[in-house]
């Protein structure tokens, strides 16, 4: 893409503050600056901040839906009897209400432990706003309600809800749980680590409120070699994860059936993959809307990228979407989405930079400097 300008990333009006003499001076040390910045240190950066870490959280959850989900039940979790329910518990209604619901049902009861995966031990008061924030929405007798009706539960009570933040270890490494204690406002919090090298789930601090769910943690529960259901997304995952595996499964599922167009596909077919690819509580109408608008979020973001077209002069068949990438097989497919983020993302992130910086240095000649800042 050719490189932008100022006014692409002039969402405060700056450029109309300034005199025309003015306004052509910042362009020309906006270009100046943007020039001076390194694309390939840009694409380092966008990797390692944005499509690692989001990729390390759907590895996190995968492991913790393995070691809890009910295929495992006689294997590892059968102590607690929690299991895996569903993901991303209430974005049906735009809410955060964790990324994992485990539940526990007894005769009359349920028992719920909703976790949160957290990547990067840089913000762990956050991790406890974001708690204490989920903790407010299962407050409310609603919300109580519609998780119970979601779990084909209604007549049973909840008895006890674990709140659980779940990160590795590499951000639990100087981690000290009463140094945060005091800004937790649910009644029963713990954190949990994933150790990678042994494959293991550890309590690291807080409480666990079921006695059974404290016993399967203490020798550290298991993960390893699980056969569980894979885990490729979550509602508001970076878009980047969905749509390569979209990609992929749609080549090859076309190329199996020899298809005479296998990289051209229908919204409809692409939105039954994707929900294959999910385990959701939302029902009826909600599931639906939440769908089809995580569908949409993906599709535009592909069209954006220029992985996919949507234009009918690209299309050789009926159908609603071209995926473009140079090859034909699968893999090559996935590896495209990528490398278009990078290619397209990264213009943008560096005048994003050009033009933070040319703010912060610029002195117009003409403009009124306190009108600028």
């Amino acid at each position: 893409m050719s490189s932008p300008g100022p006014s692409d990333f002039d969402d405060s009006g700056i450029l109309e503050d300034l005199s025309p003499h003015d306004e052509e001076g910042f362009t020309e040390e906006f270009k100046s600056i943007y020039s001076e910045i390194d694309e390939n240190r840009v694409r380092e950066h966008l990797k390692n901040s944005v499509i690692q870490p989001s990729r390390e959280k759907i590895e996190t959850v995968q492991s913790l839906v393995g070691g809890f989900h009910p295929r495992m039940a006689s294997r590892q979790n059968g102590a607690s009897e929690f299991e895996f329910e569903f993901l991303s518990p209430l974005s049906e209604i735009g809410e955060d209400g964790g990324d994992i619901l485990l539940a526990r049902a007894d005769y009359r009861s349920l028992h719920l432990a909703i976790i949160a995966v957290e990547i990067g031990g840089e913000s762990k008061q956050e991790w406890i706003r974001r708690i204490n924030h989920i903790g407010d929405m299962f407050d409310d007798g609603d919300i109580r309600s519609r998780i119970r009706t979601q779990l084909g539960s209604s007549s049973r009570s909840i008895e006890t809800i674990q709140y659980v933040t779940l990160s590795r270890e590499v951000d639990l490494a100087e981690f000290e749980y009463s140094r945060l204690a005091h800004l937790v406002e649910v009644d029963d919090y713990a954190v949990w680590e994933r150790n990678r090298s042994q494959q293991t789930f550890n309590h690291s601090g807080g409480r666990i409120a079921h006695q059974d769910l404290t016993s399967t943690l203490e020798s550290g529960l298991n993960y390893g070699g699980l056969n569980a259901p894979s885990i490729k997304f979550l509602i508001g995952s970076f878009p980047v994860l969905a749509l390569e595996e979209m990609v992929f499964d749609l080549i090859y599922m076309h190329e199996a059936d020899d298809d005479d167009h296998p990289q051209e596909f229908t919204q409809d077919e692409f939105q039954v993959l994707f929900e294959s690819m999910i385990e959701l509580g939302a029902q009826d109408q909600e599931y639906d809307e939440l769908i089809e608008n995580e569908v949409n979020r993906v599709l535009d973001f592909g069209l954006d990228i220029g992985m996919l077209s949507d234009d009918p002069d690209e299309i050789n068949s009926q159908r609603d979407f071209d995926i473009k990438f140079q090859g034909e097989k699968p893999p090559k497919a996935k590896e495209e989405v990528v490398e278009k983020f990078l290619k397209t993302e990264s213009p943008r992130e560096r005048g994003r930079r050009a033009f933070s910086r040319t703010r912060e240095n610029f002195e117009p000649d003409d403009s009124d400097l306190d009108d600028f800042l």
